[in-house]
């Protein structure tokens, strides 16, 4: 028996068969076990709201009428680079923020806050699903270049061929709001598209969808801005369920949240010269 211990062409062969059962076991049993573990890491680590300081949360409503809406991964960014939940592809918020040009500004500056502030969060009342988005970008500069084309943009989503791959499962569409009025220097950079001085409104979209369950329901999407933000909130309710939450009464709530911490802020800068 030590013969064949020791004799090579017995022992080798048999280490390289144990050696490659090893590694077929861990590949086809270590291998989905510790990837399965890694994505479920991954998702604990990426699937998180970012509402702070002034997207809706549960504080917004009556005490117990709200808890937070766990994040699902479909609503995760389509560009792979980015482990962050996209506005856009929230079901309350893909009919009135369209990915473009959203993204690039979102990717750029998302996690340094000092370059932008960006608040994303979604919440349950009763039947009502309600997402909010606020976005600035710290130099003031977002009305200048990229909010009159959002919220232009959140007006004419109806069926261009961008647009395709979400109005595939909608079945009524309707344009809501007032035309969404800027400052004289938004409306120069702008000519041309429907935006003129004077109070600002909001605008957005109420579609009826069909999702993956055969479930109809009713997506209100409004935006508007406010100082140097812009902000969203989008409303999901079965068809025939009367809506928990009335989106533009939210969107108001949202605004005056950005509008009380910028006089904040301009308070605490007009203090700081003084001193």
């Amino acid at each position: 028996m030590k013969k064949y211990l020791t004799d090579p062409a017995v022992y080798m062969p048999a280490a390289i068969v144990l050696v490659t059962m090893i590694v077929w076991v861990m590949f086809n049993g270590l291998g989905p076990a510790w990837e399965r573990w890694s994505h479920e890491r991954r998702m604990e680590r990426i699937l998180v709201w970012t509402p702070e300081p002034w997207a809706i949360t549960v504080d917004d409503f009556p005490e117990g009428t709200a808890t937070a809406l766990p994040a699902q991964e479909a609503w995760l960014s389509r560009w792979s680079w980015v482990d962050a939940i996209d506005p856009w592809e929230t079901p309350g918020l893909e009919h009135v923020i369209r990915e473009l040009p959203f993204s690039s500004l979102w990717v750029e500056t998302r996690g340094t806050p000092d370059a932008a502030t960006w608040c994303l969060n979604g919440v349950r009342v009763g039947d009502t699903d309600v997402f909010s988005f606020a976005g600035a970008l710290a130099d003031g500069t977002l009305l200048d270049n990229r909010a009159s084309l959002w919220s232009y943009q959140t007006r004419v989503t109806a069926m261009d061929e961008w647009y395709a791959e979400r109005t595939a499962g909608v079945l009524e569409h309707e344009a809501i709001g007032d035309t969404l009025t800027y400052d004289e220097r938004s409306r120069r950079i702008h000519a041309g598209e429907p935006f003129h001085t004077g109070p600002i409104g909001y605008m957005g979209n109420r579609v009826v969808v069909v999702d993956e369950s055969g479930e109809r329901l009713e997506v209100v999407g409004v935006a508007t801005v406010t100082g140097d933000a812009f902000v969203a909130v989008g409303t999901v309710t079965p068809v025939g369920v009367e809506p928990d939450a009335d989106a533009v009464e939210l969107l108001e709530t949202l605004a005056a949240k950005v509008r009380s911490d910028e006089a904040a802020v301009s308070a605490a800068a007009v203090e700081e010269v003084g001193d």
